[in-house]
């Protein structure tokens, strides 16, 4: 499930009419609901207003999505962050940092 947050503006963009994606739906579910709520939750962490755009395209016979946001991004020069950001359940999320410290009330 996606939460929801006033400050973070969500935009959904479909440049494809009738794609077909071949694949499991609760795995494709999972991956774009767990894109979409890690990048709120660091977007929250910077007390500004967000953006956070998902979009649907074909290229040839390649249906892509992509997830952006308007965070600072990952820092990319750390040692084993390269290897890291594919692993499963992999984060960079603080320690200290709860899903209640995340969510506004």
């Amino acid at each position: 499930m996606i939460k929801k947050n006033p400050e973070i503006n969500f935009i959904c963009k479909t440049e494809c009419d009738k794609a077909v994606i071949s694949g499991d739906p609760y795995l494709l579910y999972s991956c774009l609901t767990n894109l979409i709520n890690n990048a709120m939750d660091a977007i929250s962490l910077t007390n500004r207003k967000g953006e956070i755009k998902v979009k649907v395209y074909t290229e040839k016979l390649h249906i892509f999505v992509s997830v952006t946001d308007n965070d600072c991004g990952m820092d990319l020069n750390k040692s084993d962050l390269k290897q890291r950001i594919f692993m499963p359940f992999f984060q960079q999320k603080p320690s200290w940092v709860t899903k209640k410290d995340l969510i506004p009330d």
